[in-house]
């Protein structure tokens, strides 16, 4: 249970970490560890199956902090490479955090849904993220980015969503189970949403993330375009 700790913590210790400022990473781990608690004690009267949604999301949270910790090797680079950079550290982290927190006895019933869920945020969190710093045309204005990647989670989730209930149509001749469409479409946003905000929140509060971020989005100033003022024209003597 420790090894993804102590993962953010070898991250640290990276030259480029070397910032007091790099160790509030742990403030949105924190927020998302307690999320978690106080979402278990409210909502202990559903059944023990939902149990996987807290999995995904701490994995999920350990994957951000991930690319929040290495983002300036890739960010300011290329925004192709930005996002297979953060696609990439995503995966693999979300994935190690989400294996190790398994227990040995752990079957095909329990891991598989943790799995589906956890490949699906993994690619929709950078697609939407990619998206909405295209979308806020290379101005860093937070709360514009902020529902930029509420409108783009939601659609990428449709998105991948629609094969699915292609299928599903197909198998039951035509039905097609909308309930279960948008209530999956909600659950996959609300989960990368719920887990990327305390991140976001970060960087716009810090001004060492909020480099990084910038610099991961493509983003720059928040200023406006110059204005102009006319130069007086001396009178002629």
């Amino acid at each position: 249970m420790l090894v993804p700790w102590l993962g953010i913590l070898l991250l640290l210790l990276l030259r480029a970490n070397r910032s007091a400022q790099a160790w509030l990473i742990w403030l949105p781990l924190i927020a998302v560890l307690a999320i978690q608690i106080a979402a278990r004690r409210v909502l202990d009267f559903l059944p023990s199956e939902v149990e996987f949604f807290f999995e995904v999301i701490g994995a999920l949270a350990f994957g951000l902090a991930a690319v929040w910790l290495t983002s300036h090797s890739y960010g300011p680079r290329h925004r192709l490479l930005a996002f297979l950079g953060m696609l990439g550290i995503l995966a693999g982290c979300g994935i190690l955090t989400a294996a190790v927190r398994q227990t040995w006895d752990s079957g095909l019933q329990e891991t598989l849904p943790i799995g589906i869920l956890l490949g699906f945020c993994v690619l929709v969190s950078p697609i939407a993220l990619s998206l909405a710093g295209l979308s806020c045309r290379r101005r860093y204005r937070p709360a514009a980015l902020f529902l930029w990647v509420l409108v783009w989670l939601t659609a990428v989730s449709f998105v991948f969503a629609a094969p699915f209930l292609v299928f599903a149509m197909l198998v039951s001749g035509g039905e097609a189970p909308w309930g279960q469409f948008i209530g999956g479409i909600l659950i996959v946003a609300a989960v990368c949403l719920g887990t990327l905000t305390p991140f976001l929140v970060l960087s716009f509060t810090s001004a060492f993330f909020k480099q990084r971020l910038q610099e991961l989005l493509r983003l720059g100033g928040n200023e406006g375009p110059p204005v102009l003022t006319p130069v007086p024209i001396p009178a002629p003597e």
